[in-house]
C-alpha cells in the first residue's frame, strides 16, 4: 500500500524487452536503501525490483504486457523522470491517500493553466462503470496524491502548488501527456455497493418496471440523432421531441395542436405550459415505456422545472443530461460536407455559425441548471460512432 507522497524521482537508463515483458533500468538516489523483492511505486504503477547494481545506483523493475497496456509505462524511453515512492511502513505517518499502485486506466492531459505561482491541469479519461471522481475528492496522477478541483463524467483537474512542481514530474507534463490515474479506492467500493443496491432496489414506476429518463444535449451536426436511435433501441426508451410532437399534434387536428397553429400562424410561439401539455400527451401514450428519451428539450430553465415536476407527478425523474461536445471546427465541416452531399444550397457558413451560436446561447442556462443538481454529463463527440455510444452507455449504465 501506497500514500502518493512522492519520495523521489528516477530516471529511466536502460530498456530491455524480453518476450512480452520489458525490464526497465532506473537510476535513483535511494538504490542503496533497496531491496531486491520489494515493491514500489512508479509513477503510481507497482513493480517488483528485481535487481539492484548500488555501485550505479540502478536498480531493474519487470512489466508485463498487461501492465504496459494498461499504463504509460508503455510509452516510456530512456531519460524519462518517473515518479518514485516506496512502500508504507506499518509505523509511518499516513499523509496522502490510501494508494494500491494498481492503476486503473491512462488520462491526457488537456490544458495546463498558469495560476499566479501555482499550476492548474486539466485531463480527460474514458468513463467506464464505477470509476468517478469528485470534487474536494481525492485522486491518484501519476503516483501523486491529489485533490480533485473540476470533476465532471470523463473530466477533471488538480491544481500543483510549486513545491510538487518542483519535486514530481510533473514540471514535465505538457498539453498530450499520458499519464496513470489510479481512482479513490473508497469511491470504487461505494459504487460497487451502489451499483449492487440499485441492482436489487430499482427506481420504479408504479408498473414495476425501471425507468429511465435521459435529456439529451448536441449542437447541429453532433450525430445526436443517430445516438439516439441507438439509445432508443439498446434501453427501451420513448422518443420525445417537441419538434415532432407539435407536428404530429397539428397534423391529427387534436385541441392541443390546434392551440398550437393558431399561435403559429400569428407568429406567437407556444408558451411553456402548452408545449409541457403536448409532451404530456405523448408520453401518455406508452404507459409501458421503460423511460424517456428528450431530445433537445427543455429549451430553457422555465421548461426544465416544469418538466421536473410533470416528471414528479408520475413519480420519477430526470435521471441525466448528457451533452454531446465537438469542436467547433469539427462541427463546421460536417455540416458543409453534408450541405454538399444533400444540396442545401442555404447551409452556408454564415448560416451554420449562427445556429451555433443560437444554440450555445440557449443551452448554457439548461446545462447550468442540471449541473446544480449534479445531473449534467459531458460526453466527447469526437471517434467513431460506437466510441461516441460507449462513452453515453458508459454514463447511463452508473445510473
Amino acid at each position: 500500500m501506497f500514500t502518493g507522497i512522492v519520495e523521489k524521482t528516477g530516471k529511466i537508463v536502460g530498456i530491455r524487452r524480453d518476450k512480452s515483458n520489458v525490464d526497465f533500468t532506473i537510476e535513483a538516489d535511494f538504490t542503496g536503501e533497496l531491496k531486491i523483492d520489494q515493491s514500489m511505486a512508479h509513477d503510481g504503477c507497482c513493480l517488483t525490483i528485481v535487481s539492484i547494481d548500488r555501485e550505479k545506483r540502478q536498480y531493474v523493475v519487470t512489466a508485463m504486457d498487461e501492465t504496459l497496456q494498461k499504463t504509460n509505462l508503455g510509452s516510456w524511453t530512456v531519460g524519462y523522470e518517473v515518479n518514485l515512492e516506496r512502500s508504507m511502513r506499518l509505523d509511518g505517518r499516513f499523509d496522502g491517500h490510501i494508494v494500491q499502485g494498481h492503476v486503473d486506466q491512462t488520462a491526457v492531459c488537456t490544458k495546463v493553466t498558469d495560476e499566479n505561482g501555482s499550476w492548474r491541469y486539466y485531463f480527460k479519461y474514458e468513463p467506464k462503470e464505477g470509476f468517478m471522481t469528485v470534487p474536494k475528492g481525492s485522486i491518484c496522477v501519476n503516483g501523486v496524491s491529489l485533490t480533485v478541483v473540476d470533476s465532471e463524467q470523463g473530466y477533471f483537474s488538480v491544481a500543483i502548488i510549486p513545491y510538487t512542481h518542483q519535486v514530481t514530474n510533473f514540471h514535465n507534463i505538457r498539453e498530450g501527456s499520458v499519464i496513470n490515474i489510479e481512482f479513490d479506492i473508497l469511491g470504487k467500493y461505494f459504487a460497487r455497493l451502489m451499483e449492487e443496491y440499485l441492482r436489487q432496489h430499482p427506481i420504479c414506476t408504479p408498473s414495476g418496471n425501471k425507468t429511465l429518463n435521459i435529456v439529451l444535449f448536441g449542437p447541429p451536426g453532433s450525430g445526436k440523432g443517430t445516438q439516439s436511435k441507438r439509445l432508443l433501441e439498446k434501453y427501451g426508451l420513448a422518443y420525445i421531441s417537441t419538434g415532432d410532437v407539435i407536428r404530429e399534434q397539428i397534423a391529427k387536428g387534436t385541441p392541443l395542436g390546434l392551440q398550437v397553429k393558431n399561435l403559429a400562424e400569428q407568429g406567437i410561439l407556444a408558451p411553456d405550459d402548452l408545449v409541457i401539455k403536448l409532451l404530456e400527451s405523448k408520453m401518455d401514450e406508452t404507459p409501458d415505456a421503460k423511460g424517456f428519451l428528450f431530445d433537445g428539450f427543455p429549451r430553457t430553465t422555465a421548461q426544465a422545472e416544469a418538466l421536473d415536476l410533470l416528471l414528479a407527478k408520475r413519480k420519477t425523474a430526470v435521471h441525466t443530461m448528457l451533452a454531446l461536445d465537438v469542436p467547433q471546427d469539427e462541427l463546421l465541416q460536417r455540416l458543409l460536407k453534408r450541405a454538399q452531399i444533400e444540396g442545401r444550397k442555404d447551409d452556408t457558413e454564415e448560416v451554420i455559425l449562427k445556429r451555433f451560436k443560437e444554440y450555445e446561447s440557449k443551452t448554457m442556462p439548461v446545462i447550468d441548471y442540471y449541473r446544480s443538481q449534479d445531473k449534467y454529463n459531458h460526453i466527447e463527440g469526437v471517434g467513431s460512432m460506437d466510441e461516441i455510444f460507449r462513452r453515453l452507455c458508459a454514463v447511463i449504465d452508473t445510473l
